[in-house]
């Protein structure tokens, strides 16, 4: 591995394009311009849409209602990542999701989420995801009563 960090990060030349990257966004800060921010994905996103083109290559698709959809893909996930609610946050709620007993305590869950993130949301917005947890929820219901 030492060899690819070495061929990133320019070993002890920095020239490697991460390093020139980082260069770039320093040079850009001290003029004090604006600067675009880098997206970057998590390793979670980049194997997930992977796995998924692959599928696709195949003609195959994932069953949503078997809860083998990635997390991060879920509706309610890519409606709260949209609002920059932390990717950490969004995983304990999904969780919370699957193992919550009745609806109330989804809406709950999804209240307390937003506050422990200290987000400003809109009414509708907040009614959106908790409209979204309960989707999420009823197809986790489904699925655990198909299996038991």
């Amino acid at each position: 591995m030492g060899g690819f960090l070495s061929r990133l990060f320019g070993g002890d030349k920095g020239k490697g394009p991460v390093m020139k990257q980082m260069k770039k966004m320093i040079s850009t800060i001290e003029k004090e311009k604006d600067f675009d921010e880098v997206n970057v994905k998590s390793r979670q996103e980049i194997i997930t849409e992977e796995f998924l083109g692959k599928l696709q290559k195949l003609n195959l698709t994932l069953s949503e209602a078997a809860g083998y959809v990635p997390a991060s893909y879920v509706p309610i996930a890519l409606f709260l990542r949209d609002l920059n609610l932390p990717e950490q946050i969004t995983e304990a709620l999904l969780q919370g999701i699957e193992e919550a007993e009745n609806e109330e305590s989804v809406r709950e869950m999804i209240d307390a989420a937003v506050e422990a993130a200290d987000m400003d949301m809109s009414d509708d917005e907040l009614a959106e995801a908790q409209e979204l947890g309960l989707d999420e929820w009823r197809k986790v219901q489904a699925r655990k009563e198909q299996e038991g």
